[in-house]
């Protein structure tokens, strides 16, 4: 058995097990990895909340793996930083959420800029406490 492969069955029962568990994780993950790059090329996605923070990373990973986002804030300047970063596949559109205008505008350039929408994140909010049934909309 002159080969330097680790050989599995010859591991404590413990190793065997960390192995094991070490192997099928792996294999999952490029699993994972693999079928969402290939569902997301050539996907449409908005994502509010996009100027910095949770919105701009999840922007930065589609884009990665392929999709096209348009970002939506209503920070301008961080909205730009951003689009400037991801490139030809990212577009931003300065829009308040509160505002339901805005809110269709965005959707509206999204579909003008890339043909359909396939992925909505919504990330932008503000803290707030309350039952979502009894919320008013205006506080919403």
């Amino acid at each position: 058995m002159g080969s330097s492969r680790h050989d599995e069955r010859a591991a404590a029962p413990a190793e065997r097990s960390e192995l094991s568990l070490w192997i099928a994780g792996d294999r999952l993950r490029n699993d994972v990895e693999s079928s969402f790059v290939e569902t997301l090329e050539g996907k449409v996605a908005l994502v509010t909340g996009a100027a910095s923070g949770l919105g701009r990373g999840v922007s930065e990973a589609l884009v990665a793996r392929g999709a096209q986002v348009t970002l939506v804030d209503v920070d301008e300047a961080g909205l730009e930083s951003a689009a400037t970063e991801l490139g030809a596949n990212a577009e931003a559109v300065v829009a308040d959420v509160t505002d339901r205008a805005d809110v269709d505008r965005a959707v509206t350039e999204a579909v003008d800029r890339f043909g359909r929408l396939d992925i909505v994140v919504a990330n932008a909010g503000i803290v707030g406490s309350g039952m979502i049934a009894t919320i008013d909309p205006a506080r919403w």
